[in-house]
């Protein structure tokens, strides 16, 4: 499970998600996000480091089509393939964080899964 802790920067820990001792560990792989009302649950589909952007953080699209364009071009980014199929009607969590320096950032994508 994802576990995000402030150390020195938000999110700081989202950096392990880079590491193959993370992403090869499925437990690691759903993200519990709490509310006052309900626990939300998300499937990892894509981590990965890029130079400072602000293409991930989209979240308004023409179409059907355009979104899911997007949502291949997030998953064609990722370090290892979390073999998760992506559709229009996903809904994505997207974390980052600063790193190296704030010269690039790590960015984890999920998309919400039934509890």
């Amino acid at each position: 499970m994802l576990i995000i802790e402030k150390i020195g920067s938000m999110f700081a820990s989202l950096i392990d998600t880079l590491s193959e001792d993370w992403y090869s560990n499925d437990d690691n792989q759903i993200v519990k996000l709490y509310t006052q009302e309900d626990v939300l649950q998300y499937q990892v589909f894509s981590a990965y480091e890029i130079k400072t952007e602000n293409y991930y953080t989209i979240s308004s699209f023409a179409s059907e089509d355009t979104f899911l364009s997007f949502l291949n071009t997030l998953k064609s980014r990722s370090i290892h393939d979390f073999n998760v199929d992506l559709s229009s009607d996903d809904h994505i969590l997207t974390l980052s964080t600063c790193s190296n320096n704030s010269a690039y950032r790590t960015v984890l994508h999920a998309k919400r899964i039934e509890n």
